[in-house]
C-alpha cells in the first residue's frame, strides 16, 4: 500500500490498488473510503507531504497522528512566544504543550525544529516561562530553559549553515530543501550539542544519512565540521608546544576552566559528553523506580561535573534539570532531593531555591517552602519567589498575611496576572466573596480573554450557592479554551450540587488520576457517587485518595469524604477517627461541620459546640442551613427540622461549593 500524508492538516490518502481511503488523524475509524480527486483538500498548500510504504491502515493513521502532533507541538511554542496573543491563550498554550513533551521523541523532534535558527529579536522567552511556570509545566520550562541558554552557540550553528550551503548548493530551492531536511530530522539538534562538546560520531552519522538526498552532502558535514571545529582534539594531528614569554616552554591545552583560582584542563567533548549520557542514566532509572541507582548516579554526576564546573552553575543546572524531570514524574520528594543538591553546590542560585520552594509546598513542609521562596527571592528570581511565599502563606490559611504579600507585589508588579489571581483566590479563601468576584472580574475586564478569570468568577458563584449563574459562567470559561481542567471539574461539582449525578460523571476524566486536576476531579467523582447513594463506590475512592494521592495537601479532602461515607453509614466513632486526621490547615471549616455532626451524634454536645464554633460564618446558603441545623440539634438540644439523611446531603453540598 501506498501513503500521501500532510501532517500539517491531520489528513491523508491510503491507496492500496484501486481503492483510495481518506485518513484523519484524529478519526476514531482507520480508513474512510475516499478519492483521488479528494488529493488537493488533503495536501493543502502540499508542504512536508509524505511518500511512503506501508503495511496497512493503522501504519499509516500511526504515522500521521505522529506528524500531527509533532505540528501541532511546533505551532504551540512559537504561540507560546508570541506577545502579542492574551495571557489566557499563552497559558492555555503551556499547560497543552507541556503535556505533549511529557513524550521524549516529540520534545527531541520540537528541539530539533526549533534550534535550527536562533529566535526572532520579539519572541517573549521570559513571558513564554513565566506562564510555563504558571502552570507548573516543569517540562516546557525545562525545553525553553535550554533554548533560551544555547542561543548563541544556535546562532553560530545557524551562521555556518548558511555559510557552508551557500558555498555548496548554489540554488535557493536546494538549501531550502536541505534546510527543511536538517531541521525537521534533528541535524541541528546534534550540531547544536556537537558544537557543545556531545557525540560528534552521532552528529556526523545522522547527518550523512538524513541529507543524503541533498546534492554534495557529504561536501556540507565536512565543512561544518571544519568550520565549527567539531573534530575532537584526540582526533587531530598533534600541536606544538609555543614558547611562554619568560622563555619558559610552554604548553597547548585543549579546553581550560578555572577551579578556585587554578586552571584545570579537560577535554570538554568528552566531559559534555560524559554529563549527559550520567543525566541520561539518571532518568530511566527514575522511570524504572530504580531509586538506589538514582542516589548513586546523582553522586557520581555531581563529583565528576563539580571540579570541572568553577562557578558550580552547569552543575546547579543539571541538578534542576533533573528536578523537574523528578516532578514531571510525580516523584516528589526525589525533586526536593535534588533541588535541595542543587542549592548545596550553588546556595545563589534563585531557580533552585524556587525549585526547592515548589517540592517543599507540594509536599506540605512550608517553612521549608517558606524559606526557599524568600532565599529564590532574594538571589534573583524575584517575583518567583514573592509569588511562591504568597501562594504558601494561602495553602497554610495565614490569609491577611498572603493578602498583603500579593497585594505588595501587584503595586511592584502591577501587569502580573498571577499576583492578582492569587489576591482574589485569597479574598474567596476568607470569605470575602463579593469582594472576590469584584477582583476576578476587574482582571476580566483588564485581561478579556484571561481563562483564568472567568474560571475564578464561576468559582465564586459557586462558593456563594448562585449554581445556575456558575453554570452559566463555566461554560463561558470553556467556550474558547481548548480545555482548561479546572473549569471542567468546577462544572461537574456544580451538576453534582444540583443533583445531575450521571451527567457530572459523564463529564468527568476516567479513575486513573496523574495530575493535580485529575486527582480533584477524582474526589468529585466520589462526592457524585456519594450523593446518589453509591456508597461503597464512593468509599473506595476516598480511600485511595486519602492513601495514594501524591499531592499531599489535598488528602485532606479525601479524608474527609471518606469520613462523610461513614456518617452515611452512621457509623460515628469511625468518622471522628478519621477526621482526628485531618490537619486544621485550608479545610477547617468544613471538617468542622462533620467533626461536629459526630460528636453530636454521638452525645458529645460540649464538642460539638466548640467544633461549631471554630468554622467562623458561613459563606453561602447551604452552609448557613447547615450549621443552624447542627447547633438545633446538638447545642441547643431542640427538636430537629430535618433527617439525617438531609444533613448529610447538606455536607456533601457544602463540600462540593468549596472545593
Amino acid at each position: 500500500m501506498q501513503a500521501v500524508l500532510n501532517g500539517l492538516t491531520g489528513a491523508g490518502l491510503l491507496i492500496d490498488g484501486d481503492r483510495v481511503s481518506l485518513l484523519r488523524a484524529d478519526d476514531v475509524l482507520s480508513a474512510t473510503p475516499g478519492r483521488l480527486s479528494d488529493l488537493p483538500h488533503v495536501l493543502g498548500e502540499a508542504r512536508n507531504i509524505d511518500f511512503m510504504s506501508v503495511a496497512g491502515a493503522d501504519e499509516a493513521l500511526g504515522i500521521l497522528r505522529r506528524n500531527h502532533l509533532r505540528e501541532e507541538s511546533l505551532d504551540l511554542a512559537l504561540m507560546l512566544l508570541d506577545s502579542d496573543l492574551s495571557e489566557a491563550t499563552r497559558t492555555e498554550v503551556a499547560a497543552v504543550l507541556n503535556r505533549e513533551l511529557l513524550d521524549w521523541d516529540l520534545r527531541t523532534w520540537l528541539e530539533g525544529v526549533l534550534y535550527g535558527a536562533p529566535l526572532p529579536a520579539g519572541a517573549d522567552m521570559d513571558g513564554a516561562l513565566r506562564y510555563a511556570r504558571g502552570v507548573e509545566g516543569s517540562t516546557v520550562t525545562a525545553m525553553l530553559s535550554r533554548l533560551s541558554d544555547l542561543q548563541n552557540v544556535i546562532g553560530r550553528v545557524h551562521e555556518a549553515w548558511n555559510s557552508v550551503c551557500a558555498r555548496v548548493l548554489p540554488l535557493p530551492a536546494a538549501r531550502n530543501e536541505a534546510t527543511a531536511l536538517a531541521a525537521r530530522n534533528g541535524v541541528f539538534r546534534l550540531l547544536v550539542h556537537a558544537t557543545e562538546g556531545a557525540n560528534y560520531d552521532e552528529f556526523r552519522f545522522i547527518a550523512l544519512s538524513v541529507l543524503h538526498p541533498v546534492a554534495g552532502h557529504r561536501q556540507i558535514v565536512n565543512e561544518l565540521i571544519r568550520d565549527l571545529d567539531l573534530l575532537p582534539s584526540s582526533r587531530r594531528p598533534a600541536a606544538l608546544a609555543v614558547a611562554a614569554e619568560d622563555g619558559e616552554p610552554g604548553r597547548v591545552a585543549t579546553d581550560q576552566d578555572r577551579k578556585d583560582g587554578q586552571y584545570v584542563s579537560f577535554d570538554r567533548t568528552a566531559a559534555f559528553e560524559n554529563v549527559k549520557r550520567q543525566k541520561d542514566a539518571i532518568v530511566n532509572h527514575m522511570r524504572a523506580g530504580r531509586f538506589d541507582l538514582v542516589k548513586r548516579y546523582v553522586n557520581e554526576l555531581i563529583k565528576y561535573q563539580l571540579p570541572l564546573d568553577h562557578r558550580a552553575e552547569n552543575t546547579s543546572k543539571s541538578l534542576c534539570d533533573l528536578a523537574m524531570e523528578a516532578k514531571s514524574l510525580r516523584l516528589f520528594e526525589l525533586q526536593l532531593e535534588l533541588a535541595t543538591r542543587a542549592v548545596q553546590v550553588r546556595y545563589h542560585d534563585g531557580w533552585a531555591w524556587a525549585q526547592v520552594g515548589d517540592a517543599s509546598l507540594i509536599l506540605n513542609r512550608f517553612d521549608d517552602a517558606l524559606t526557599a521562596y524568600r532565599n529564590a527571592s532574594e538571589f534573583g528570581d524575584d517575583l518567583v519567589g514573592r509569588t511562591g511565599y504568597a501562594q504558601v502563606l494561602l495553602t497554610m490559611d495565614r490569609l491577611r498575611e498572603a493578602l498583603a504579600t500579593f497585594e505588595q507585589v501587584i503595586r511592584d508588579y502591577p501587569a502580573d496576572t498571577f499576583a492578582k489571581t492569587g489576591r482574589a483566590e485569597v479574598l474567596k479563601s476568607m470569605g470575602r466573596l463579593d469582594e472576590a468576584l469584584e477582583a476576578y472580574d476587574a482582571i476580566a475586564h483588564e485581561f478579556p480573554n484571561n481563562v483564568v478569570a472567568k474560571t475564578g468568577h464561576a468559582e465564586v458563584l459557586k462558593s456563594m450557592g448562585r449554581l445556575d449563574e456558575a453554570l452559566i459562567a463555566y461554560d463561558a470559561a470553556l467556550g474558547k479554551s481548548w480545555f482548561d481542567p479546572v473549569a471542567v471539574n468546577g462544572r461537574a461539582s456544580v451538576l453534582c450540587a444540583l443533583g445531575k449525578y450521571e451527567e457530572a460523571l459523564a463529564v468527568l476524566p476516567g479513575e486513573s488520576p496523574t495530575t493535580r486536576q485529575d486527582w480533584i476531579a477524582f474526589h468529585i467523582r466520589g462526592m457524585a457517587m456519594l450523593r446518589a447513594g453509591r456508597i461503597e463506590e464512593a468509599s473506595k475512592i476516598f480511600l485511595r485518595g486519602s492513601e495514594e494521592n501524591p499531592f499531599a495537601g489535598d488528602r485532606d479532602h479525601f479524608r474527609n469524604g471518606l469520613a462523610l461515607a461513614r456518617l452515611h453509614e452512621r457509623a460515628y466513632d469511625a468518622a471522628l477517627d478519621i477526621l482526628t486526621r485531618v490537619r486544621d490547615i485550608g479545610n477547617d471549616r468544613l471538617a468542622g461541620f462533620l467533626r461536629g455532626h459526630s460528636a453530636g451524634a454521638l452525645g458529645d454536645h460540649r464538642g460539638a459546640a466548640r467544633f461549631l464554633s471554630a468554622t467562623g460564618a458561613p459563606r453561602n446558603k447551604p452552609e448557613r442551613e447547615l450549621k443552624a441545623e447542627l447547633e438545633r440539634r446538638f447545642v441547643k438540644k431542640e427538636p430537629p427540622l430535618y433527617d439525617e439523611e438531609w444533613l448529610i446531603q447538606h455536607e456533601v453540598d457544602c463540600i462540593l461549593l468549596a472545593a
